[in-house]
């Protein structure tokens, strides 16, 4: 097995070797500098001395005679030639000897700061090490306690903790969803076994109410898989669009009539106030799907001898006086216009802390309600999914027992 050193020891020796090339290299140069300045100054003064000596030297020869003084005159001056070359070169030697001392100490005091800002650096990435490994554990909810100044260590770290989290609460909800899944399949495969077995037991008879009501758990069930299997595909990039261009009003009075029986048990009236000249390109099936389930679910929660309104309107980007700018401004990237389908209901309302949630699968505002009422809590997700795959997205506003509008918001492809 390689064997393998940590970060900071790997700071350290880089630390250290560059230390010890620059230390060394500045102490060469110094050497060499001063050798060569030297030499030079030695020759040059060699010389005069030299120059003088034989000037002295000439001038003496010139006068008659010589005695005994002249060769210690001759002597004298050798010597003092000799004795500052010899000081010159002990000075020298003292430079050199200082400057290697200057490089030994450099270079101790270097390292320290090598270790010292090795450490600094290998802190933080040894904690960021930590929370991955928490993360790659299971744990997921991972905090970064010691904030770095290095703003690049410090944005890692907080990126850590928002994925975790962001994995958490996708574990979260697919928990949750696995949850409410089995839960709604197994109510209604429980109802038809108990059903089955009590007119096996001879409790129940077998006759045609029974078995009709076997026959519409039945359908509950094909309904909740049919909706997950579309749910899925839609998700998931497996439906094809097909856009065709389409006269929007016609559209909805088509979809309208399919809910006539619904409306009038709730003696409820549904209003198309979109324009006849109002022409869409869309894939029709795939709005059709989420126009149905918004009706659904509006005739469902309002009560009575209530109305339910479906308007059109379009958005052109940055247009800050339009009464839809509030409501787009915070989407991010969004396109240069869409057209909106307003659907609007009488109904109960949706709470604030619920309206961010609707959107989930089996998500229900009041779930004993909601089971009496019937629906297994996947439309409003579909809506959802059909406006993210038709290159939009849908808003909700709501007030409790008021009303609640939802907003299909369609980038325009013309």
């Amino acid at each position: 097995m390689k064997y393998r050193i940590s970060i900071r020891t790997h700071l350290t020796l880089i630390f250290g070797v560059f230390s010890l090339l620059l230390t060394t290299i500045i102490a060469i140069a110094l050497n060499i500098s001063v050798d060569s300045n030297f030499e030079k100054y030695s020759v040059t003064k060699n010389q005069q001395q030299m120059n003088l000596l034989i000037s002295t030297l000439d001038g003496e020869n010139k006068t008659v005679g010589s005695d005994s003084s002249k060769g210690f005159k001759n002597t004298n001056n050798s010597n003092r030639i000799y004795q500052l070359n010899s000081i010159e070169q002990e000075l020298k030697d003292s430079i050199n000897r200082s400057i290697f001392i200057i490089g030994f100490f450099s270079l101790l005091v270097s390292l320290l700061l090598g270790f010292i800002i090795s450490r600094k650096l290998a802190k933080p990435i040894k904690d960021l090490t930590e929370i991955t490994q928490k993360i790659e554990n299971g744990n997921y909810l991972v905090q970064l306690n010691n904030k770095s100044n290095i703003y690049e260590v410090n944005q890692l770290g907080l990126s850590l903790e928002n994925m975790g989290k962001k994995i958490n609460d996708s574990f979260e909800h697919d928990k949750r969803v696995s949850q409410d899944i089995q839960h709604e399949i197994r109510t209604p495969l429980t109802n038809i076994k108990a059903q089955i077995e009590a007119m096996l037991d001879g409790v129940w008879q077998i006759n045609e109410e029974n078995l009709s009501l076997c026959l519409n758990e039945i359908e509950r069930l094909n309904s909740i898989i049919n909706q997950l299997y579309k749910l899925g595909n839609i998700e998931n990039n497996l439906e094809k669009l097909i856009y065709s261009e389409f006269n929007l009003r016609n559209f909805i009075n088509y979809i309208i009539k399919e809910y006539d029986l619904a409306l009038n048990e709730k003696a409820m009236t549904i209003v198309n106030e979109i324009d006849e000249n109002v022409q869409l390109i869309s894939d029709e099936t795939l709005l059709k799907s989420a126009v149905s389930n918004l009706i659904s679910n509006s005739i469902r929660y309002s009560g009575e001898n209530t109305r339910i309104k479906i308007s059109y309107n379009r958005f052109v980007k940055n247009d800050e006086e339009s009464l839809f700018y509030n409501l787009i401004k915070g989407k991010g990237n969004i396109s240069n216009s869409y057209s909106i389908i307003c659907v609007e209901d009488n109904g109960v309302g949706i709470s604030k802390e619920n309206l961010n949630l609707i959107f989930e699968r089996f998500y229900r505002v009041d779930k004993s309600r909601s089971r009496k009422i019937g629906g297994a809590g996947i439309g409003l997700s579909i809506v959802n999914a059909i406006s993210n795959a038709l290159k939009g997205f849908v808003i909700v506003e709501s007030e409790e027992h008021i009303k609640t509008i939802f907003y299909i918001f369609l980038e325009e492809n013309y």
